[in-house]
């Protein structure tokens, strides 16, 4: 039992140390950590043109500005996800209104788009999560990752440098079991999705089962 115990101790040490001498790829296709399951941060930087296009509006006027944002796939987004939604919640408390939390988020969404634009992307801010996984069985999986932490520093970055970004924004959190999270079959499942984001996904990614039954379904 003792000797079963400090093999897989070894090997747990062993692979650790495998995976953190893979590198990330100098350039990393963000594509690859938004499509399929991540859609909402295409609805971050669809909000983004947004403001780009009505930024005198959000000046001189916010309420009517998340008055028109309520018409968009980020608010869509907002509703339907609850860890999305229920972290501005917890932290303004919980009588505001979906809309009030919205603008709030939206609010501070902006003000970081805007600091990056001005001063560019400063180190303090940190690197966007990438969750990775690793197996104590001897499978490495050191290149395999996840959106993890830093959804709206990566939709910024997407929209002010495109998709191809360099590493150095960018870090991984090694977890046993690190997974997707699925926020596009969330959106789906509650009715966020329009019939162009089921188009523009199935043209993505076209070979998704799920991308699939949904654009059938529409």
């Amino acid at each position: 039992m003792f000797k079963t115990i400090l093999t897989r101790c070894s090997q747990f040490a062993l692979n650790k140390a495998t995976i953190l001498w893979v590198p990330l790829p100098k350039i990393l296709d963000t594509d690859d950590l938004v499509y399929p399951f991540r859609f909402d941060i295409v609805t971050r930087e669809r909000f983004l043109s947004f403001y780009d296009a009505n930024r005198k509006l959000y000046e001189n006027d916010s309420s009517t500005f998340f008055a028109k944002a309520l018409d968009s796939s980020y608010f869509k987004f907002f509703k339907a996800i609850p860890a999305a939604h229920g972290w501005v919640a917890r932290k303004h408390g919980g009588s505001l209104s979906m809309e009030e939390l919205f603008a709030i988020r939206g609010t501070a969404f902006i003000e970081l788009y805007d600091s990056i634009s001005k001063d560019g992307y400063r180190r303090e801010l940190g690197g966007v999560t990438l969750k990775c996984p690793w197996s104590i069985d001897g499978d490495s999986y050191g290149q395999q990752f996840f959106l993890g932490d830093g959804c709206h520093r990566l939709a910024i970055l997407r929209h002010l440098r495109g998709t191809q970004l360099e590493r150095s924004f960018f870090h991984r959190k090694f977890l046993y079991r690190a997974h997707a999270r699925n926020n596009t079959l969330t959106m789906a499942e509650k009715g966020a999705l329009s019939a162009e984001d089921v188009a523009c996904l199935k043209e993505k990614c076209p070979s998704v089962d799920f991308i699939q039954k949904m654009y059938s379904e529409k």
